[in-house]
């Protein structure tokens, strides 16, 4: 009876491992899920969503050849600097980029059936703020033999910009001027130009300044 009981056991100890070995060098669709790791993307952007951290990739393959596969961790990277050039706009990597990408990390053996998401599409916004500065004014016109005194000889400025470009705009961005009056008046208007598209006036103060003209 225990040879019989011995024999048994043996026979199926047998089977399971021609079942296992079977499996792993069968051919069969196989999910494996792979990490996703983004460089170049402004600490500062709001996006719509978050980017998704893993992909799930479909893959024919055998069982030995897809289980060392897994244990590399496989991972792919994208530089998304590219971008973010724009005030708003998306992030998309089409599926064509995504299949090329995971191609180029599977195992020879593999075969790339569809990959989950089909693709990666996400809005973003760069945050705006407000920056404000001092700059002198300058006399344009002014007829020879004369000059021109303003009171007050500087303006503030309040521009509109992108919060990661804060640092970059400063005084050398900005022209304010007045130009000679053609008659007598008590105050001249102010102008800006702008000498950057980074950022954008919203007000000027004051508006207006007093002058003198020394002959």
């Amino acid at each position: 009876m225990v040879k019989k009981l011995l024999t048994y056991l043996a026979f199926v100890v047998l089977a399971t491992i021609i079942w296992w070995g079977h499996a792993f060098n069968t051919v069969r669709d196989n999910i494996v899920e792979v990490r996703m790791i983004y460089t170049g993307k402004p600490g500062d952007v709001k996006l719509s969503q978050p980017l998704p951290e893993n992909i799930k990739i479909h893959i024919l393959d055998d069982g030995n050849h897809v289980r060392y596969f897994r244990r590399q961790k496989p991972s792919l990277t994208f530089d998304l600097k590219k971008f973010f050039k724009e005030d708003q706009g998306e992030v998309y990597l089409s599926n064509e980029r995504l299949r090329n990408a995971v191609e180029e990390i599977l195992p020879e053996t593999s075969r790339l059936e569809h990959i989950e998401p089909e693709h990666i599409r996400v809005s973003y916004l760069h945050p705006r703020t407000e920056k404000v500065l001092t700059v002198p004014i300058h006399v344009r016109n002014v007829p020879k033999g004369k000059k021109m005194h303003l009171f007050p000889n500087t303006v503030e400025v309040t521009l509109q910009l992108r919060l990661d470009q804060y640092r970059d705009i400063t005084e050398k961005d900005v022209n304010a001027y007045c130009d000679y009056p053609q008659k007598p008046t008590d105050a001249i208007q102010v102008q800006v130009e702008m000498k950057t598209n980074k950022a954008k006036c919203t007000s000027i103060k004051p508006e207006k300044v007093e002058y003198i003209v020394e002959i």
